[in-house]
């Protein structure tokens, strides 16, 4: 099996025999190599079996394939949310097909298929997916053909040839205001979480961020917390980005709250490693549980429902509506740069034009 370079374009090109699934063998030819090694490498991996023949594998295989190779380089909480996604959707319909024989009119079918089903869902009802839901599948379709073009001789994305939905995702930005959350506040009746939800509303933070403080990540004499763990179902990993890992200042009256729940603790539990949430010291609060208590003094107060992270945006909406300047409300809830702020907030800014336009005003000269 020799290495050949094209005259025209100055590549290389490897020829073989290859065996097909019911054991006859024919010519196997791949070009557009930039060096001889790379062929020769490609030529070995071949020899080897490293390469599986493409025309031997469904889409399901690959995709298996996929996830396996997801899960070993992720985050478990990442993976969680790839695999219902390629088992619910994509495997049941595109399973048996030979993955090189997917064409682009084959997925114009399944966008079809997908904008016209109903979805059983967790509760049990049925109902047409979100856009941002089918958008998020198409993607992950795409990453299935990228994977299989990269680790095993695919020659086209028909995904990535065919686009995503025509679809605009749908921006949900719900949050309460501060009156809001003082009711909710008032019907906690336990110290606990009393701190938690202070924390979520006047701190910013992500769930996961809360679950995993430690006594050690607050300073009580310059009236911080230090974020640099996440944890949930999973167990302890680190922040979503590396931007997430900040110190966020709070304020004095949760301190100091902070500090008196402290004390009632039992010694063992005020270590700093202890979670300051955790139900045993070393181990951090549950995610459900937080999520029970949440329902719990929910219905106690009779405040309107809000997600768990949509504190996060309650925060950010209480400070543009007190005038903080968006650099500082990029710092607190972690974000890489203002760009990704003003992306998600820039709509709470609802006066910025009649500001600005009163500033013209006073100096223009007609």
């Amino acid at each position: 099996m020799p290495v050949y370079k094209g005259e025209k374009r100055g590549t290389y090109w490897v020829k073989m025999q290859i065996e097909l699934p019911d054991g006859t063998k024919k010519q196997h030819k791949k070009t557009g190599f930039t060096s001889k090694g790379e062929a020769q490498e490609y030529e070995a991996k071949m020899k080897a079996g490293v390469l599986e023949n493409v025309s031997k594998l469904t889409f399901e295989a690959v995709a298996i394939k996929y996830l396996n190779w997801y899960e070993t380089r992720r985050k478990p909480a990442s993976f969680a949310k790839v695999e219902p996604i390629a088992r619910k959707y994509l495997i049941p319909y595109f399973g048996k097909k030979k993955i090189e024989r997917i064409s682009t009119a084959d997925i114009i079918e399944w966008q079809d298929y997908m904008m016209k089903t109903k979805f059983e869902q967790r509760w049990g009802t049925k109902k047409i997916l979100a856009n941002d839901t089918l958008l998020s599948i198409h993607t992950r379709l795409s990453a299935i053909f990228n994977f299989g073009m990269k680790h095993h001789n695919l020659k086209t994305n028909p995904a990535a040839v065919v686009g995503n939905f025509e679809l605009k995702p749908v921006k949900r930005l719900n949050f309460w205001e501060v009156h809001e959350f003082e009711d909710f506040y008032n019907a906690i009746d336990n110290i606990k979480y009393k701190i938690a939800f202070l924390l979520l509303f006047y701190g910013g933070i992500r769930k996961g961020e809360l679950l995993g403080l430690q006594w050690k990540n607050v300073d009580d004499k310059k009236r911080e917390i230090f974020i640099e763990v996440s944890a949930g179902k999973f167990g302890v990993d680190d922040t979503k980005t590396e931007a997430s890992e900040r110190v966020v200042s709070i304020p004095e009256s949760l301190v100091k709250l902070m500090m008196d729940y402290k004390e009632s603790l039992p010694e063992a539990f005020k270590e700093d490693d202890c979670f300051i949430l955790g139900e045993i010291g070393t181990r951090p609060l549950s995610p459900t549980q937080l999520d029970r208590m949440y329902d719990k003094y929910l219905k106690k107060s009779n405040v309107r429902r809000i997600h768990i992270h949509e504190f996060r945006h309650s925060h950010a909406s209480y400070l543009i509506n007190k005038k903080c300047t968006i650099t500082v409300v990029a710092a607190r809830l972690g974000h890489k740069d203002v760009a990704e702020t003003l992306n998600t907030y820039a709509h709470l800014y609802p006066n910025s034009q009649d500001e600005a336009i009163k500033i013209i005003e006073q100096d223009i000269k007609i």
